[in-house]
């Protein structure tokens, strides 16, 4: 089975940067913010989630409940138990579109830098979100391109110090249709 990267159903990449655009700092998310994980959970809950080995094993509980989790990486040796494991950015697709054919609602990216970068031209709305604060990190949240439009952002209700604000950005020209991807492509990006 092959589907297009730029096929039906919506691919859409999710993410929380810092008010610097700071994602990640040491491997992992650099603040501690209940409200953005809420809605981490409840937008991806009953979808599929595609991310890179390093995201996987930064989870906290793995696999991520309530979703398939799939993980894309360039060893053929690796093991995610709970996870289905491929090895290219078309796998992670077909394999993400056989479960939105049998139930499973919306195809999200997670992470990391890599794997955004490697679907960013494919897909049909970001998710971001900023947590309003300065922070110091070594992974940069991915460039957005000019065909992506910022939709009115929306403050979440928060009990921490930060501000949280929500911005879904959407297409407003058509996504790429699927190269193939190479195994050199995927690891020059994954991993």
């Amino acid at each position: 089975m092959t589907t297009s990267l730029a096929a039906k159903p919506q691919l859409s990449l999710i993410w929380a940067q810092s008010l610097n655009g700071v994602i990640g700092r040491s491997g992992t998310i650099p603040w501690h913010e209940p409200t953005d994980l809420a809605h981490f959970q409840k937008t991806t809950r009953g979808g599929v989630v595609i991310m890179g080995r390093h995201t996987w094993e930064s989870l906290p509980v793995t696999p991520l409940p309530q979703r398939v989790n799939i993980v894309l990486t360039s060893d053929r040796d690796y093991r995610a138990p709970g996870a289905r494991v491929v090895t290219t950015p078309q796998q992670a697709l077909d394999l993400a579109h056989w479960y939105t054919q049998v139930g499973h609602q919306a195809i999200w990216v997670i992470g990391g830098r890599q794997v955004y970068d490697t679907f960013m031209d494919y897909a049909t709305q970001l998710i971001v979100t900023t947590v309003g604060t300065v922070i110091e990190g070594d992974t940069e949240a991915p460039r957005i391109p000019p065909h992506f439009v910022p939709q009115e952002p929306h403050q979440l209700a928060t009990h921490s110090d930060y501000e949280v604000t929500v911005t879904t950005w959407l297409r407003t020209a058509s996504p790429l249709t699927s190269p193939r991807l190479s195994r050199d492509h995927v690891k020059d990006t994954v991993d």
